[in-house]
């Protein structure tokens, strides 16, 4: 739809008186300043990379169950579950995440072996 000049004009009127309520006084803009570098929180520490026992069993050509046995009581991996199954629950279910560095650790060891 195309209106003409005046139209427009008389409309933009319109909505200025309608809409007055609405308009804001203009604000004075305060540059912000950078806070102090002692005031930046630091940047955590890059979380390690893991693994999963399926994929080190599939890298290590042996079964998952082995790997879980051989780090159970490794310490850095992170473990989360129940490890042993109580009565009355259904059954223990422990997930693991091994970290690279834990992972090579214990294959020279194995390898000394």
């Amino acid at each position: 739809m195309v209106r003409s000049p005046e139209r427009r004009e008389e409309r933009e009127a319109a909505m200025r008186v309608k809409y007055r309520h609405q308009e804001a006084e203009p604000v004075a803009v305060v540059p912000v300043e950078n806070p102090p570098p002692a005031a930046v929180a630091p940047s955590p520490p890059p979380a390690p990379e893991c693994v999963t026992p399926e994929e080190l069993a599939r890298r290590w050509h042996v079964s998952p169950t082995t790997i879980r046995r051989w780090f159970r009581d490794e310490p850095g991996v992170i473990q989360w579950g129940r490890a042993i199954s109580r009565p009355g629950k259904p059954r223990a279910h422990l997930s693991m995440r091994i970290p690279l560095h834990v992972v090579e650790r214990v294959r020279r060891r194995m390898a000394r072996v």
